[in-house]
């Protein structure tokens, strides 16, 4: 993340050809104006919501990145900004087990995940660090 400011303009400048995608979960608001695409785990939880910030990062509009960004913050800290990166990895499997039982679309997913094959009994903590997120966030009501 240190270089992207410096390399990233570099590329775009000697290749232009090349497709930048970003892989920073973490720090989407920034790297969203600067990319073709995201190749996240996070998109898993959220697609439609980061769908959109590639459009409006593409679009250069910094107030709607914001919006989006600051909407889906409670669902980042509650995944990313844990003890073990595996923790957030954990909850993020889960979320595609869900989705592929219960044939739900995004943050749905994750209330889903409880109770489907055991998955909700055996990561109660990942799915619920998830949910918290979610609900903060206003996906759940």
């Amino acid at each position: 993340m240190p270089r992207w400011d410096t390399e990233i303009p570099v590329i775009r400048r000697e290749r232009p050809e090349i497709q930048v995608l970003t892989c920073h979960d973490e720090y989407l608001l920034h790297t969203c104006f600067d990319v073709d695409g995201m190749v996240v785990g996070y998109g898993n939880v959220v697609p439609r919501d980061l769908t959109e910030m590639i459009a409006i990062g593409k679009a250069r509009d910094y107030p709607r990145a914001r919006a989006i960004h600051d909407k889906l913050l409670p669902v980042t800290k509650n995944i990313y900004h844990r003890g073990s990166h595996r923790e957030g990895t954990s909850a993020l499997k889960h979320v595609l087990v869900a989705r592929e039982f219960g044939g739900c679309d995004g943050p749905v997913a994750v209330a889903a995940a409880r109770g489907q094959g055991g998955v909700g009994d055996s990561c109660d903590g990942q799915v619920g660090a998830v949910e918290r997120g979610c609900t903060i966030a206003g996906y759940f009501h």
